[in-house]
């Protein structure tokens, strides 16, 4: 994983980039969820989301650690 990403001179963390692409990645995935009727069957629909958020967080950080 590299350090910093440069955005128009600004460096931001790879962190930070990874937060921002999983919480796009999950509001999507929360969209189809919902049109799909997936949460009829969810006990506690924040945690779930939650969880869901920290995987997809988690596989992304995993794909540039390993990428670079």
């Amino acid at each position: 994983m590299t350090g910093e990403f440069a955005l128009a001179g600004v460096y931001l963390p790879s962190l930070l980039v990874c937060i921002f692409a999983a919480f796009l990645c999950s509001t999507a995935i929360r969209r189809l969820f919902t049109w799909l009727r997936v949460y009829w069957c969810v006990w506690h629909r924040p945690l779930f989301d939650f969880a869901v958020f920290v995987l997809i967080l988690g596989a992304l950080v995993n794909l540039l650690r390993t990428t670079s």
